[in-house]
């Protein structure tokens, strides 16, 4: 589920709990250059580019020029995304959802509700 929706159906499930706006909510925010620069360096981004490059030798081992151009094509994409995800303010979903199972933890350890991207917000 997006994150958008997935904090649209939080805050939906809190006020249908009877949950007050007289209470404060803590919303998280992250900057998704850092994400996208942790992730530059990170085990996730070496084991995902060795699965392409395995891909791609194997492509050409089996002589399917055809496969080897469109997984150098991929390759370029994952490239010029990772450009906008760390130079600009491309969207860095597709990395967070590689640390789905710990978000609940961090939002609980930083003492808030939600946890978006401040580029993102809905």
């Amino acid at each position: 589920m997006p994150y958008q929706f997935a904090c649209r159906a939080a805050l939906a499930t809190l006020f249908a709990a009877g949950f007050s706006t007289a209470q404060p909510v803590r919303v998280g925010t992250y900057d998704s250059r850092a994400i996208a620069v942790a992730y530059a360096h990170s085990d996730f981004m070496r084991e995902d580019h060795q699965a392409l490059v395995a891909e791609r030798d194997k492509a050409k081992k089996d002589g399917d020029e055809k496969g080897v151009r469109e997984i150098e094509a991929r390759g370029g994409a994952v490239q010029q995304r990772l450009h906008l995800q760390g130079f600009s303010t491309g969207s860095v979903i597709d990395l967070i959802r590689k640390i789905d199972a710990e978000i609940p933890g961090v939002a609980k350890a930083a003492g808030v509700l939600l946890i978006g991207s401040k580029w993102e917000v809905m």
